[in-house]
């Protein structure tokens, strides 16, 4: 179970430090998709959003 969760952990990071889920796939050479659904593991088990997109202007 904590590796899982570690495992949710890393691509947020990168999402965060590379400024998008599709930045954040490329450097730990994943699909976007499979960030996207990472985050939304780690935001389920914390119960609240951890991302959120820009708005548009």
């Amino acid at each position: 179970m904590h590796d899982q969760r570690l495992k949710d952990i890393v691509p947020f990071v990168a999402s965060v430090e590379s400024g998008s889920f599709a930045a954040a796939a490329e450097r730990l050479h994943l699909t976007g998709s499979a960030v996207s659904k990472s985050v939304t593991r780690l935001e389920h088990r914390l119960g609240h959003a951890c991302w959120s997109a820009p708005r548009a202007a």
